[in-house]
């Protein structure tokens, strides 16, 4: 069949990080190179997420996706439960934007509107939205590109559900006040926080709830099984003004 034939390896990428810290890659195009000839671009690869039903995406050697990719599809599809259908939806800290362009088709949602902080990034939502089918459904999704603490204020106000899947240090204080300073009559009424560090996760859910969101739901789903991490979801309503 098709998966038989297909080859096992796409490409191999190796990528040169001269900067000091606890950054992995250096995000810099020219940092990576192709290992196997005639590949030497940051196309990436077309993967199709939470199939049969779930939207085919690209994902560059650049981005981050997850390894256990069963075990983020199961997650995928628990987050689409929790959006209702036709909503606004904004997602922030998106990557290429694999969660949101799942729920743009599966819940048919009125307008997407995802962001990240690298321009790689957006390239390959731009290049995953075009096979988007129905092309008007594709139409409705755009990228902002730019830190999450940055794009916040201005993009958040847009979207009636918000999706956040921050890293290990949780959500930006900026974008965190964003959501505590949040009144009922404007902006989303559910948030969706998608968390890789418990500690984190614990600290600005405190904040959350005290501001006035209500946790309405919260499940571990184990990504690395016979290790000690697991990734958080939890769902949150405003209650109060």
């Amino acid at each position: 069949g098709e998966a038989r034939s297909a080859p096992i390896w796409h490409s191999i990428w190796l990528n040169f990080n001269p900067t000091e810290g606890n950054s992995v890659f250096d995000l810099n195009p020219s940092r990576w190179h192709c290992a196997r000839r005639g590949l030497a671009r940051l196309g990436g690869v077309n993967e199709h997420l939470c199939a049969p039903v779930g939207p085919k995406m690209v994902f560059p050697p650049s981005s981050f996706r997850q390894a256990n990719l069963e075990a983020f599809e199961n997650l995928v599809m628990k987050v689409c439960e929790w959006v209702p259908e036709g909503s606004r939806v904004v997602e922030l800290y998106a990557g290429i934007g694999a969660i949101g362009l799942t729920m743009l088709k599966l819940r048919n949602l009125e307008s997407l509107i995802c962001s990240e902080i690298t321009q790689s990034a957006e390239s390959a939502f731009q290049l995953s939205l075009q096979m988007v089918e129905p092309k008007e459904l594709a139409q409705r999704a755009e990228f902002v590109t730019g830190p999450a603490e940055v794009v916040a204020e201005r993009i958040i106000p847009n979207g009636n559900v918000l999706v956040v899947d921050p890293p290990r240090s949780g959500l930006d204080k900026l974008v965190l006040g964003s959501l505590t300073r949040m009144r009922r009559d404007g902006g989303p009424n559910r948030l969706i926080y998608i968390s890789c560090a418990l500690r984190a996760f614990k600290n600005d859910a405190r904040e959350l709830v005290e501001s006035g969101w209500e946790l309405k739901h919260v499940s571990a789903h184990i990504f690395f099984p016979g290790s000690n991490h697991v990734e958080t979801l939890a769902v949150f309503d405003r209650t109060t003004q």
